[in-house]
């Protein structure tokens, strides 16, 4: 049930009781629903009270625009209460959000359907300072309860039109001044504290595309570094940062993996590119496992095919583009041992066909080297 917040609406109720409040006029310096904006079939939060306050009651309502009629569904009366309160005499009807509204969650239908509408939420812009941030927080859990979640959905696309799109959803942080040194905000999204009690677990945090209907395609996730625009040649493009949490057990793992073809067709590639250099080197490529009393491991596992070759795992260098540079090299790397441990191993494992032809290591170019360390 969406809760509609009307400006200035307060009447007097045409009869005293236990029944639904009828619009009689408007209070003077005030204004009737109607005038307010109101809309049949619009649900409104209400706080109703006879002129010396004896008698109150508190709740939401539904508007009958034809019979001037908002029914009673109370929360809270003078009687300490939640039935509808009789009243001695006929009393004044204000339209307001109460607490319910604000501290359990309320929801406000904004802009018009059949339109294009942005909806902004955004801080203020600072003069001449640090422009204020704008904070979208969910509640604490009490007790035993768990923290609320935060969740920002694009809207649904309509079934009635090819092509149609689901709505994107924009977080942007404010841009900095022209100053110098003065950096644009930063976007922090962190799941929730977990509790103190055994067994308590963070909030997590999930993004995901938009799922796609009967037919369509689903939504993408893009996640970039934003493009330099300056002309200094020192300046680097944004960087896009992805770790896993260090712990005292075990650190957290990063897991990349592609879609599986569920019905027919080949699965999907997992690629990692490093940047092409312009006038000095291109970019290198660094996978690393997590330092721990057992290092951890860098796996990286070709698909399954169901009915055909399974998926390949190719490690290719940069090429020289000119300027009598050498192409780029491939290094596997073990860690080093400790105390009387041994360093790492390199494994090279050829998979076999049952019946077939056993692989192969070759090269067809330049020089394959296996050295020990």
């Amino acid at each position: 049930m969406t809760t509609i917040f009307i400006e200035r609406v307060i009447f007097q109720a045409t009869a005293a009781g236990t029944g639904s409040f009828i619009e009689s006029s408007a209070v003077t310096g005030y204004q009737t629903v109607e005038n307010g904006g109101g809309v049949d079939g619009q649900t409104f939060s209400y706080a109703a009270q006879t002129t010396d306050l004896s008698q109150w009651e508190t709740g939401t309502g539904a508007w009958t625009a034809s019979s001037k009629t908002l029914t009673r569904s109370p929360r809270f009366n003078s009687s300490a209460g939640t039935s509808a309160i009789n009243f001695a005499s006929a009393p004044q009807v204000m339209i307001t959000a109460l607490a319910n509204d604000v501290q359990t969650g309320w929801q406000q239908t904004l802009g018009t359907p059949g339109y294009t509408n942005t909806i902004p939420i955004h801080a203020a812009t600072g003069s001449s300072q640090t422009g204020p941030a704008l904070n979208v927080s969910a509640g604490n859990g009490d007790g035993v309860g768990a923290g609320g979640a935060v969740n920002i959905q694009g809207g649904t696309a309509g079934t009635g039109g090819a092509a149609s799109q689901g709505g994107y959803v924009n977080i942007q942080a404010g841009a900095g001044s022209s100053g110098i040194g003065a950096g644009g905000g930063s976007i922090r999204i962190i799941g929730g504290t977990a509790g103190n009690g055994a067994g308590s677990f963070a909030g997590g945090v999930t993004i995901l595309g938009g799922a796609m209907g009967s037919s369509g395609i689903p939504g993408d996730i893009v996640i970039g570094g934003s493009t330099a625009i300056s002309t200094d040649i020192t300046v680097g493009g944004g960087s896009v940062t992805i770790y896993a949490g260090d712990g005292p057990g075990a650190g957290g793992a990063i897991n990349v993996t592609a879609g599986s073809a569920v019905m027919h067709g080949g699965g999907a590639d997992v690629g990692i590119d490093a940047g092409n250099g312009i006038g000095s080197f291109a970019g290198n490529i660094y996978l690393r496992g997590g330092n721990g009393d057992i290092g951890g491991e860098v796996a990286l596992f070709a698909g399954v095919g169901s009915s055909g070759a399974g998926g390949a795992i190719n490690i290719f260098a940069g090429d020289s583009n000119g300027g009598n540079g050498p192409g780029g090299d491939i290094n596997f790397f073990t860690g080093a041992g400790n105390g009387s441990g041994r360093t790492g191993l390199i494994f090279l494992n050829l998979g076999s066909t049952n019946p077939g032809v056993s692989g192969a290591l070759w090269n067809s170019a330049g020089t394959v080297k296996v050295s020990t360390g």
